[in-house]
């Protein structure tokens, strides 16, 4: 083999051993430190966070937590990305209390249970709390809200303690796009690490034309 061309195998070598060894040591790194890797697998925080979007979380105190921020919090076995609309700072949420939300920049009297949302200027004995679940959970001290766009929308009333997972930080569509697409179809994916295989083998083998 030419020494040019062995010259360039070498540097191709080193390159992509490099670009892998420091994806996984990031990966390692991140997950070590607390992050976590989700794949959004449903539209209930559209549009802010699109379905199939692939988003990182991380831990954090409840102190830097605001309305507005998405969190990923446990929902029985499944995890859930919601908007924060409303944040009990002091004590926790009661069945009925009415409380404030903010929504798209606007503040709105709300009662925990209901979906209805009031004018700022409504006196709270005139907000309606019948019709509340009796099974609602005391012990809350986040409120969010799916699909964000929507005063109506279903509310989580979320533990901090118990149920937080993380807070989202970055979220990247075509990421995750791009892994929806490997997972469902496994030619795709037999196709890649085949050519990789391939690549490995006979990337010594590869005749590399060099001009002067």
């Amino acid at each position: 083999m030419p020494k040019n061309q062995s010259q360039l195998s070498t540097i191709w070598s080193s390159i992509w051993k490099s670009l892998l060894i420091s994806i996984l040591v990031v990966l390692v790194v991140s997950i070590a430190l607390g992050y976590k890797f989700i794949f959004v697998n449903g539209g209930s925080a559209e549009p802010d966070i699109h379905y199939k979007s692939l988003i990182v979380t991380t831990k954090t105190d409840f102190k830097n937590l605001n309305e507005g921020d998405f969190i990923t919090f446990k929902n029985n076995k499944s995890y859930v990305t919601h908007k924060i609309i409303a944040i009990k700072r002091d004590g926790y949420f009661q069945k009925g209390e009415v409380f404030v939300a903010t929504i798209n920049g606007e503040k709105y009297k709300m009662v925990y249970g209901s979906n209805k949302a009031y004018g700022m200027d409504t006196p709270d004995e005139n907000i309606d709390k019948t019709g509340l679940s009796d099974d609602l959970r005391k012990d809350c001290n986040i409120i969010t809200m799916q699909r964000s766009e929507t005063p109506d929308a279903n509310k989580d009333c979320v533990n901090f303690q118990k149920n937080f997972v993380g807070q989202v930080i970055a979220t990247n569509y075509p990421i995750g796009l791009t892994i929806d697409l490997v997972k469902n179809n496994p030619l795709i994916l037999i196709g890649l690490v085949g050519c990789f295989v391939l690549l490995i083998i006979y990337k010594d083998q590869t005749e590399i034309s060099i001009q002067y």
